[in-house]
């Protein structure tokens, strides 16, 4: 008697499930990848927000200008509120003695709302505020200078 060539229906099963189970763990591997790429994304573009609202809070100076809002590309608003850490302090001069300016620690409150209005990103900095002497003098224009009188 001779064999006869091909699977029997068993063997055909069982190629079947190894086949599905290795489907399926291909399936799952190439979700999580998916989802990796999602998330790398949203993260890069979370830190573009940030980098973007930190390179514009670094330029204001809290002590004249303790709140504010700015436009950011593409259709986003960045909003700070500052509050004062300490008092006013005159600065040092160098290389000794008493500086020109009343420096003050603040914390600045950082909020980037989407175009829908919703928040984006918040985040909290600590910036130096300073005011002259003699505008201080003459009135001051910011907490730290009011601080000092």
């Amino acid at each position: 008697m001779r064999a006869k060539a091909g699977f029997t229906l068993l063997e055909a099963l069982i190629a079947l499930a190894i086949a599905g189970i290795a489907m399926a763990a291909i399936f799952q591997m190439q979700h999580q990848l998916v989802n990796g790429q999602r998330l790398h994304e949203k993260a890069m573009e979370q830190a573009s927000v940030r980098r973007n609202a930190l390179a514009v809070v670094k330029d204001i100076n809290p002590d004249v200008t303790p709140t504010g809002d700015v436009g950011l590309p593409p259709n986003q608003t960045l909003h700070w509120t500052s509050q004062a850490l300490n008092n006013a302090n005159l600065s040092a001069g160098f290389p000794s003695g008493d500086g020109q300016y009343y420096v003050t620690l603040y914390k600045v409150s950082v909020e980037v709302d989407g175009a829908d209005g919703q928040p984006v990103d918040t985040f909290d900095v600590e910036r130096m505020g300073w005011t002259s002497q003699a505008a201080a003098a003459a009135g001051g224009t910011g907490t730290g200078a009011a601080a000092t009188r």
